[in-house]
């Protein structure tokens, strides 16, 4: 098993839910990048968006993300868009094991129709979107960030899954994933 375990997806994908269980399944400790994000910055996510931007946020991402290097035995829980930088992505790749959750567009709208903590799907003015805005949101932004959340080692499509079903597929998938020997080039990237 590899060291350091980077559950990746879109946001409501459940991320933290199954890499918290997952954790304790394989003996590992979790943790959620956007919790110690928020330790960096004093701050919540959604204030230091609206105080700062998304690119100034994106960057204390990365830095966060690189020191999980010296963490061994993790299941790290990644915000939905810290690997959409390629630089990001590529350093998870090689730096870790990392595990694409996938849900359609329509079932992640369901799950996130009533949230009000993610700055990227709420409206100008911090409230929630009716369903049919919130679901094409979704879909952009799904459909821009697959490319790279499919060049992870693992997918999982969890469609119709329970949480325990979720977490069940994740550890037999790492239980039988194996390194690709390809010395050359070792990564999709």
């Amino acid at each position: 098993m590899h060291e350091r375990i980077y559950l990746t997806g879109f946001m409501g994908c459940g991320k933290s839910t199954i890499g918290a269980i997952l954790s304790n399944v394989l003996g590992y400790t979790f943790l959620d990048l956007d919790v110690e994000v928020e330790k960096h910055i004093g701050m919540d996510i959604p204030t230091y968006f609206t105080q700062f931007g998304e690119k100034a946020f994106r960057r204390i991402e990365s830095e966060v993300l690189f020191k999980t290097v010296a963490l061994k035995h993790f299941v790290i829980g990644l915000g939905g868009g810290a690997l959409l930088q390629p630089e990001n992505l590529k350093w998870a790749l090689q730096n870790g094991l990392v595990v694409y959750l996938a849900l359609s567009a329509e079932e992640l709208t369901e799950r996130l129709r009533y949230s009000t903590h993610r700055p990227l799907l709420l409206d100008k003015n911090g409230q929630v979107v009716p369903r049919t805005i919130l679901y094409q949101r979704i879909s952009e932004m799904l459909a821009v960030r697959k490319p790279f959340y499919e060049q992870a080692h693992i997918q999982i499509n969890l469609a119709k899954q329970q949480v325990g079903e979720s977490v069940d597929a994740v550890a037999r998938a790492l239980y039988h994933y194996r390194i690709p020997t390809n010395k050359s080039n070792p990564n999709p990237l």
